[in-house]
């Protein structure tokens, strides 16, 4: 990872990181947008894989790449809280949709649109983290008419572990779904959930558990989970 971060002597600190270790901050006499300039011709290429991408801003100089050429295969994107729709949007055209696997989605007020975007409809695990209660939230429908692969799955945060009752109660009265025990959760009392048919051999199968993404988020200590299982499985 590298940060360059702007000073009000318009030069850049600049520190680099791999997981826990981090190197000294190093002040350069160069704007920030130069310092990723820099990094980026230094470090990263048209096809060059990364497991996992997330930023502040997106360099302005990406505007003279052509994305057509210069294509980044991320396998887990995360959209934090300070990234705009517009920044996500500038982006997006450099990403590689068939590598992408996991997204990590904080939703707010500024960057809502952004769970309309096919980088999110289409990666095959989605974390969606937010504060919102009012928000009318369509996705658990929209799986049901998709042809989304079997292994695809979505968290969402949830405050208090009765408002993942609350979602399987309105699943059994509205659509019809019917009591289900996750197999691979033993005993423990998050194995219960409900499952809908999808048809084509597949199953939406709901269920409940602790958080697991990181902590830095605030994240709510328990998650409402989809999946999408075979039907013999489920």
């Amino acid at each position: 990872m590298f940060f360059p971060q702007q000073t009000e002597e318009d030069h850049c600190d600049v520190q680099m990181s791999r997981g826990k270790q981090k190197l000294p901050i190093r002040r350069l006499e160069i704007s920030q947008d130069a310092a990723y300039r820099q990094l980026v011709e230094a470090y990263i290429r048209n096809g060059t894989r990364i497991r996992y991408f997330d930023f502040s801003k997106v360099p302005g100089f990406l505007e003279e790449r052509d994305p057509e050429e210069f294509r980044l295969k991320v396998e887990t994107l995360e959209i934090s809280p300070i990234n705009t729709v517009a920044d996500h949007e500038h982006l997006a055209p450099f990403l590689e949709l068939g590598t992408l696997k996991s997204v990590i989605y904080a939703m707010n007020a500024r960057n809502r649109e952004i769970l309309d975007k096919p980088e999110v409809k289409t990666c095959k695990e989605l974390t969606l983290i937010t504060r919102s209660r009012h928000f009318p939230l369509t996705l658990e429908t929209t799986w049901l008419a998709s042809d989304k692969p079997i292994g695809s799955r979505f968290s969402w945060g949830q405050t208090e572990y009765q408002g993942v009752l609350d979602i399987f109660e309105r699943f059994e009265e509205e659509k019809g779904a019917v009591p289900w025990k996750h197999p691979r959760l033993g005993n423990s009392f998050s194995a219960h959930g409900v499952k809908l048919s999808m048809g084509g051999g597949r199953d939406l199968v709901m269920f409940g558990g602790a958080t697991k993404t990181e902590k830095r988020f605030n994240v709510a200590p328990w998650t409402f989970d989809m999946e999408i299982m075979a039907a013999d499985d489920a």
